[in-house]
């Protein structure tokens, strides 16, 4: 299932300077993986079976909308501030790129949080 990113209405002119759309914007979840895209920026799939924890957060005010880290073990891919989807993973997952090595949690901003946390906590498949 497909959940869209949440983004602020000042975000999405900017997001499209950098060839980052809506329709690119996402959290996917299937019975096996967690896919995490943010247009060309992010796009990351982890094995639902390395995810420990799933909960809500709210996003600090210094981890606005892009891909952040907070060099606390903390991986942000936002569109927006307000309420998110934090996932704890065991053992940490690359996060890729020039955004570093291994991420303990991975913060994001779906639309629609309980609904991803509700298909987030469903068993996994296997």
């Amino acid at each position: 299932m497909r959940y869209p990113t949440r983004m602020t209405w000042w975000t999405l002119p900017v997001f499209l300077l950098m060839g980052v759309t809506r329709g690119r914007c996402f959290i996917e979840v299937s019975d096996i993986d967690v896919r995490v895209k943010l247009g060309w920026l992010f796009d990351r799939t982890y094995p639902r079976s390395t995810i420990r924890n799933v909960q809500a957060v709210s996003i600090p005010w210094y981890c606005g909308p892009g891909v952040h880290l907070d060099f606390r073990g903390r991986t942000f891919v936002t569109g927006a501030w307000g309420q998110g989807v934090e996932l704890e993973f065991a053992p940490p997952q690359s996060v890729g790129g020039f955004f570093g090595g291994g991420s303990r949690r991975l913060v994001f901003t779906p639309d629609n949080v309980p609904a991803l946390l509700a298909a987030l906590e469903a068993p996994a498949a296997g």
